[in-house]
C-alpha cells in the first residue's frame, strides 16, 4: 500500500517519518499527473510546488494557521492532503472539486481565489484581523515571481513593509508565470539567484563566527553590511520586509528549516524559494508553458481557435500598417500573439501580469500616434476597467481590446468565466463592440477596429472557429445578416458558439412546424439600426441569445431600444444572476438553457403565451 493512501489530513503528513516525505512527494506527483491528464487542469505549476506544500503543512497547522495561495493553480497538493484525496479524481468535473482553492469546498482553503497577485493583500487582511482579535495563528501568503509583477501585489508589499505585522510571504520563484517572466523585478530576482558569491560568503562567515566568539561580537555590526555589499541592497528589506533565501524548493528538509525560522519573526518576512515548474515530468519540465494548462482527455481541438486566427490576421495587417503594435499581459501565446512577436518583436510588448498597466500604456501609445491592440482574457481584462473607462474612452483613443475567452469558458469555474465582458464594456460611452462568428469576420472586424478613430473591443470566444456558412460571404461584416427570411421567429445572436446552437434550435423548431430565421449580429454595439428596424417589423417573436449575463448584455440593449409597450415581443436568453461553477461548456450551456434544446423549449413556451 502506498504512503499516499494513508494521507487524509495534514496531521497525517506531520506524523510521517521525515525520510518518507520525498517518496510521498513522488506519489503525489504521479497522482496529479494521472488526474490532470484525464480531467484537464494546471499541470506544470502543481508539479513544481509538491515539496513546498508538504513543508508548509509540516510546519503550520491549518485551518488554524492560514495558507493563502496566489491564483491557486498550484494548490492541487494542498487539496490532496487536506481531506480531498479520494475526491481529487473529480477535479474540474461537474459537481466535483474546483480547480482552485474555494472556502465553501474545504475549511483548509483560507481564501477563494483564481486570479493573480491577490495573496499578499488577502493575507495581510487576515493577519490584521488576527491581530485585532488577539490571536496568535500564522498567516502565510504563497506567491509566484510572475504574480509578484502585478500591481496589486506591489501595492500590498508597500503596505506590508510599513505595517510591522507578523506575516510570512513565500516567494515561489520558478522564473515563470504562464510564459517566461518579463520586467525589472524578474531580472532582480534572477540576480539574487545568480549571486553565488553571496551564498558562499555567507557560509564562510557563519563558519568563522562559530570558531571565534570575540570575532562573532565584532561581526554582528558588520554582518548586514557584508550582505548588502554582496547583494547591492535587498529591495524587500529596504521597504521593511525581512528577506531569507533563496532555498531549494524541492528539498523538503531545507524548506522546513526555512519556514520554521520564518515562523520566529515578529515582523513581515519573505522566504525566497526556487522551484522548477513541471518538476518530475520530462515533458512539463521541457515545455512548462505548453503544460501549464492541459485539456481533458479526448478533448483535443479540431480547428483553429479564435485567438490564433486573430493573431495571424493582426500580424498580416501589421506588415502593411507600421502603426500597429501588440500588447500582452503575460499570456501572449494563449492570446494568439506569438506570430506577431516573431514577425515584429520591436512592436510587441509583454508587460507581465499587469492588465491595468497594459491598457494605460496602450492609451499612451495611441496618444503618440500608434494603433495598439491589447490582447487579454475577458476575466482578466475586468481588472483594468477603470483604465479602459478613464484613460482610453474619455479621451476617445483608438485602442483595440482583443477580449479573448469571452463568454462561457468551462472547467476553470467561477473565477474565469468571460460572461461579464459585454456588460462591463457596453455601458462605456464611445466603446464599439464587435463579435466575429467565423474566420472571415475575425479578419474583417479587426481591420474595422484598427481603422476606427476611437476605442473598440472584439469579443473572441474560447474554442475553435466554426466553418463559414454560405451567408457569411459577400457581405458587409459589421452589419447584421441572416441566411433566410419569412419566419415567424427571429433568433438573434453574436457569439459563434451560440449561433451554432441557434442553428440547431432552428432545425428543432422546424420539426415542430415553426420557421425561425437566425440573425448574426457581429456589431454588438452600437446596434445595427437598419437591420434591427427590419427585424422589429418582420417578426412576431424576437429572441436574443447570448452567453453573457442578462444584466447589461445584448438582450438588455435590445429591450432598451424598444418602446415600453413593445418589450413583451422580445424574449432575452442569457446567463442568469449567479456565478457559473466549473463544468464543461456544453454542460454550462445546458444548465443555462442556452443549448439548442433549451432555446427551442423557451421559444415554444413563448409562442404558447
Amino acid at each position: 500500500m502506498s504512503i499516499l493512501e494513508h494521507i487524509n489530513s495534514p496531521q497525517d503528513v506531520k506524523a510521517l517519518p521525515a525520510e518518507q516525505l520525498p517518496e510521498l512527494a513522488e506519489q503525489i506527483r504521479e497522482y496529479i499527473k494521472a488526474t490532470v491528464l484525464q480531467n484537464g487542469g494546471h499541470l506544470s505549476s502543481n508539479l513544481g510546488t509538491v515539496e513546498l506544500t508538504l513543508a508548509l503543512h509540516r510546519v503550520f497547522d491549518t485551518p488554524r494557521d492560514k495558507i493563502v495561495w496566489d491564483v491557486g493553480h498550484q494548490a492541487y497538493t494542498h487539496k490532496i492532503i487536506t481531506g480531498r484525496r479520494e475526491a481529487f479524481s473529480t477535479l474540474r468535473t461537474s459537481g466535483g472539486l474546483s480547480g482552485f482553492p474555494k472556502c465553501s469546498e474545504n475549511e483548509h482553503d483560507a481564501f477563494t481565489v483564481g486570479h493573480s497577485s491577490t495573496s499578499i493583500s488577502a493575507a495581510l487582511g487576515l493577519a490584521r484581523a488576527r491581530d485585532l482579535l488577539g490571536r496568535q495563528d500564522d498567516i502565510i501568503a504563497v506567491i509566484g515571481d510572475g504574480a509578484l509583477t502585478g500591481g496589486l501585489a506591489l501595492e500590498a508589499l508597500n503596505d506590508v513593509g510599513r505595517s510591522n505585522t507578523r506575516l510570512i510571504i513565500v516567494l515561489n520563484d520558478n522564473e515563470m508565470s504562464i510564459q517566461r517572466n518579463v520586467g525589472a523585478l524578474s531580472d532582480y530576482l534572477f540576480q539574487i539567484r545568480a549571486r553565488k558569491s553571496y551564498q558562499n560568503a555567507k557560509k564562510r562567515l557563519k563558519l568563522l563566527l562559530k570558531r571565534d566568539s570575540i570575532l562573532r561580537k565584532l561581526a554582528e555590526s558588520t554582518k548586514d553590511r557584508i550582505k548588502y555589499m554582496l547583494l547591492h541592497g535587498t529591495w524587500f528589506e529596504e521597504i521593511g520586509i525581512k528577506y531569507v533565501g533563496p532555498f531549494d524548493g524541492h528539498n523538503i528538509e531545507h524548506l522546513i528549516h526555512a519556514l520554521e525560522t520564518a515562523k520566529k519573526f515578529d515582523s513581515p518576512v519573505l522566504v525566497h524559494v526556487r522551484t522548477r515548474k513541471g518538476k518530475g515530468d520530462q515533458n512539463a519540465e521541457a515545455q512548462p508553458e505548453k503544460y501549464h494548462g492541459v485539456n481533458p482527455a479526448g478533448h483535443a481541438s479540431t480547428g483553429f481557435p479564435y485567438s490564433t486566427i486573430a493573431g495571424i490576421a493582426l500580424t498580416e495587417m501589421a506588415g502593411k500598417d507600421p502603426r500597429i503594435v501588440a500588447v500582452a499581459a503575460a499570456m501572449a501565446k494563449s492570446c494568439g500573439l506569438e506570430p506577431f512577436y516573431q514577425a515584429y518583436p520591436q512592436r510587441f510588448f509583454d508587460v507581465g501580469i499587469a492588465e491595468e498597466h497594459a491598457v494605460t500604456m496602450s492609451a499612451g501609445m495611441a496618444q503618440g500616434g500608434f494603433r495598439p491592440v491589447v490582447a487579454v482574457y475577458s476575466t482578466f481584462l475586468q481588472r483594468a476597467y477603470d483604465e479602459i473607462l478613464h484613460d482610453v474612452c474619455i479621451a476617445k483613443l483608438p485602442v483595440v481590446l482583443m477580449v479573448c475567452s469571452s463568454g462561457l469558458t468551462g472547467e476553470d469555474g467561477e473565477t474565469h468565466q468571460g460572461v461579464f465582458g459585454l456588460s462591463y464594456l457596453s455601458h462605456i460611452p464611445g466603446m464599439r463592440i464587435y463579435a466575429p462568428s467565423n474566420a472571415s469576420e475575425v479578419y474583417a472586424l479587426i481591420k474595422t477596429a484598427i481603422a476606427s478613430d476611437g476605442p473598440c473591443a472584439i469579443l473572441l470566444p474560447k474554442g475553435s472557429v466554426p466553418p463559414c456558412r454560405e451567408e457569411h460571404t459577400e457581405r458587409e461584416c459589421t452589419g447584421w445578416y441572416t441566411g433566410s427570411r419569412g419566419g415567424a421567429v427571429a433568433l438573434l445572436a453574436y457569439s459563434g458558439r451560440i449561433l451554432e446552437e441557434c442553428y440547431k434550435a432552428q432545425n428543432l423548431l422546424a420539426e415542430q412546424g415553426i420557421k425561425a430565421d437566425v440573425w448574426h449580429c457581429p456589431q454588438v454595439q452600437p446596434l445595427d439600426e437598419q437591420a434591427w428596424g427590419e427585424i422589429k417589423t418582420s417578426y412576431t417573436h424576437i429572441v436574443s441569445v447570448e452567453d453573457n449575463v442578462l444584466k447589461g448584455g445584448f438582450g438588455a440593449a435590445l429591450l432598451q431600444s424598444l418602446p415600453r409597450e413593445q418589450r413583451d415581443r422580445l424574449l432575452t436568453l442569457g446567463v442568469g444572476d449567479h456565478f457559473i461553477p466549473h463544468a464543461s461548456i456544453c454542460e454550462q450551456l445546458r444548465r443555462e438553457g442556452l443549448d439548442a434544446l433549451g432555446i427551442t423549449q423557451s421559444v415554444l413556451e413563448e409562442i404558447k403565451q
